[in-house]
Parts: structure tokens; sequence; C-alpha cells
């Protein structure tokens, strides 16, 4: 069983996890960042889960969209505002 120091740690890890990936602490505090991650295995699965899907969102954003969606959006948009709908503006009236 953790001790409560280190269950203080672990909570303390989210917080500060996007910072360290940021590379923007300390280098005390991140070393300790790093052994505590070393040594907890629910802290590393969550610093590479979330490293993960900070990647995948990075990615996404440099991707364009598919043509296909694109045109189902502009679609959907046009509908939309040829209709008397509360909260879309209809610029075609």
């Amino acid at each position: 069983m953790q001790s409560s120091l280190f269950m203080k740690d672990c909570e303390n890890i989210r917080n500060f996890l996007m910072d360290y990936l940021d590379g923007v602490v300390p280098l005390g505090e991140a070393m300790m960042f790093r052994l505590h991650v070393l040594l907890c295995t629910r802290c590393r699965r969550y610093m590479n889960r979330y490293s993960e899907s900070a990647e995948l969102a990075r990615n996404i954003m440099n991707d364009p969209p598919p043509p296909e969606l694109i045109n189902l959006t502009m679609e959907f948009v046009r509908k939309q505002s040829s209709e008397d709908v509360p909260g879309i503006i209809n610029h075609t009236a």
C-alpha cells in the first residue's frame, strides 16, 4: 500500500504534467517528477497516455479535414441557414 505522501505526489503529478511536458519547470522539480514516474507504475501509465493524447491532438491539427467532411459540413450549414432556426442567422432572406 502506498503512503499518503506517495499518494499526494500522484495527485500533484496530474497538475504538474502539462508544465513538465512543455519544459517550463525548474530542473530540480523535473528530476523529482521523473524519479516519481520511474517508480510509480500508475503515474507512468497516466503520463504515457497523456503524452500520446497530446501527440494525437497535435497531429490532428496538422492534417486538413477530408473533402467529404467539408462537403457534409457545408451542406449542413446551408440547410440550417435556409431554415428559420433560432440561433442560426439566415443570410439568404
